[in-house]
């Protein structure tokens, strides 16, 4: 699916009728698609009596949310309409909704809930089209009561009907993410075209539900819109990217992690990582880490294999960095920073290995920068010189060792993926996180394109950006995520699907949803949020893989 700016999908509107499409022939395609997307998300919800209310504005979200209106009273419903705003004397559409006998409540002034209460008596579906993506606060008072009372209404039925916002749940501002007091929750929004940028941000996104996004017919002239290049991740886009797993496959079909951190802070993260790599389908994990920590983790994992390295002061020693360097044979993805400490022997250790390949690398960023797509840079491509450095994932303490480097991102080859947080970010970028977290969509893009490596900038609607500008949201947030090591694990699964030949890009969006997921049903079989720990995702996992090979994610 793809994510626009309001002000974008006004330009690419533009274009249509500029080349002869009416804005009535452009709302017919909006509703028409509303109403299927209604019928169909009712149908799997499993749903016998269908009774629709469309809450009708002034704007063209209204005229969409009655011509769903008409499509669903020809497919069966009982439908009614509640208008909230004056349309026009001659409009349309309302002599439409008079030719097909379809009820029409009128909220006055003077009105006490009465009207909103007829009008929700007996409903199964909403159609919110009071107001649109154009919104800007603050609303009418009247409207803003009238509103409340809605909610209100809504969830006093015997049974709350299912909310279908069109294109935006009303009273959200689909620029900023600000949000109303009185804004209208939806369990689903319909997005025409593509999801508008707002709705991934906070508090917006508390209030959009599961969004669906429906075709409104737009040309393959309409250039804007065809080369709109950020997304928001979805089922069918994870499973498109994902490896496929034969039958006569063996472990070195499936591609070799190293991961590489630990400290005596630190202990159980590299052990996460690996473990999350080998759920994802890596072939062959090893673990590079002290003996200390080796000790008391071997048993832990017992499909890990153990690369012993030096130690000073509790953490990995600077002269570390040689045995990594000659053990690279068959790794065909390199994670950095689980555990890893910011000890100075740990300093030195990660900058000679950067260092250690660093002339070759710079040849790859020239390359990138001339002709080289980040969906062409797979582990098999990369690391077919075994003398190189694999593929990489730098994280945690990895990030702020490297953060401590003048001009860090010129020691890095153009396929490594960086997975900071807000705080990591801001380190990273010298900017505050309050500045990283107001615009993570830009911020995570600029700083993609000015270090030529992959950035996901972890968080509630986690962004993954790409050196040529791409960019795929997850629009999944949810506190049992909000959790010591599930970074850890976000970064094992990450390693373990770029060991397996993804483009770095393609690993770091499906690795990113998938952890999310995981998250989401780990609450949900302990029935809350607050209980799940980063070991949980593993058993979540596989059910998000079930649920997504078997078409129900």
């Amino acid at each position: 699916m793809k994510q626009i700016s309001v002000t974008d999908m006004i330009a690419v509107e533009e274009f249509e009728i500029a080349r002869g499409t009416s804005v009535e022939a452009l709302m017919q395609r909006a509703g028409a698609g509303l109403a299927q997307a209604v019928i169909s998300f009712v149908e799997e919800e499993g749903e016998s009596s269908h009774c629709a209310l469309a809450l009708v504005g002034s704007g063209k979200n209204g005229g969409d949310a009655i011509i769903a209106l008409i499509h669903l009273l020809d497919a069966g419903w009982e439908c009614r309409a509640l208008l909230l705003a004056k349309r026009p004397a001659n409009d349309l559409l309302l002599q439409e909704l008079s030719r097909r006998a379809i009820p029409q409540f009128s909220i006055t002034e003077a009105d006490e809930g009465k009207t909103i209460s007829q009008a929700l008596l007996g409903v199964d579906v909403v159609l919110d089209g009071i107001l649109g993506t154009g919104f800007k606060n603050p609303i009418k008072p009247d409207l803003a009561a009238w509103m409340t009372q809605l909610q209100q209404g809504i969830l006093a039925q015997p049974k709350k009907p299912l909310v279908f916002a069109v294109d935006c749940p009303s009273g959200v501002d689909c620029t900023s993410g600000y949000a109303e007091a009185c804004v209208l929750p939806a369990d689903v929004t319909v997005s025409m075209a593509g999801i508008k940028q707002g709705l991934l941000r906070f508090p917006a996104f508390e209030f959009v539900g599961k969004n669906i996004c429906v075709d409104i017919g737009l040309s393959e002239e309409n250039t804007l819109w065809k080369d709109t290049v950020d997304e928001v991740v979805d089922e069918a886009m994870v499973l498109a990217a994902l490896p496929k797993r034969g039958l006569t496959t063996h472990k070195g079909s499936h591609g070799g992690v190293m991961v590489c951190g630990g400290s005596i802070h630190y202990v159980g993260a590299p052990v996460l990582a690996a473990t999350a790599a080998y759920k994802v389908g890596a072939g062959l994990v090893r673990i590079a880490s002290t003996e200390f920590i080796q000790s008391g983790f071997a048993s832990s994992l017992p499909e890990a294999v153990w690369l012993l390295l030096n130690s000073e002061v509790g953490a990995i020693s600077e002269d570390a960095a040689e045995i990594i360097l000659k053990n690279l044979e068959g790794v065909d993805a390199l994670l950095i920073g689980p555990g890893l400490g910011r000890e100075a022997t740990t300093t030195k250790f990660l900058r000679k290995i950067l260092e250690s390949r660093s002339a070759q690398n710079n040849s790859r960023r020239m390359g990138f920068a001339d002709s080289i797509s980040t969906e062409n840079l797979s582990s098999g491509a990369q690391n077919a010189n075994r003398g190189s450095l694999p593929p990489m994932v730098i994280d945690a303490d990895g990030l702020r060792v490297l953060a401590e480097q003048p001009e860090w991102w010129t020691l890095l080859a153009a396929n490594t993926i960086l997975t900071p947080h807000p705080g990591e970010m801001a380190q990273l970028t010298g900017l505050s996180t309050e500045q990283v977290q107001a615009d993570r969509l830009r911020v995570a893009k600029e700083y993609a394109c000015k270090w030529g490596c992959v950035v996901v900038l972890k968080g509630a609607c986690t962004v993954v950006a790409a050196p040529d500008n791409r960019s795929a949201t997850i629009p999944i947030a949810t506190a049992a995520l909000a959790k010591a090591g599930t970074g850890d694990v976000l970064a094992g699964m990450i390693s373990g699907l770029l060991a397996q030949g993804m483009p770095a890009y393609s690993a770091a969006f499906c690795g990113a949803w998938l952890h999310g997921r995981a998250g989401v049903i780990a609450a949900e079989i302990q029935g809350n949020k607050r209980t799940p720990i980063a070991s949980d995702l593993f058993e979540s996992l596989a059910l998000v893989f079930e649920l997504l090979e078997g078409g129900g994610a």
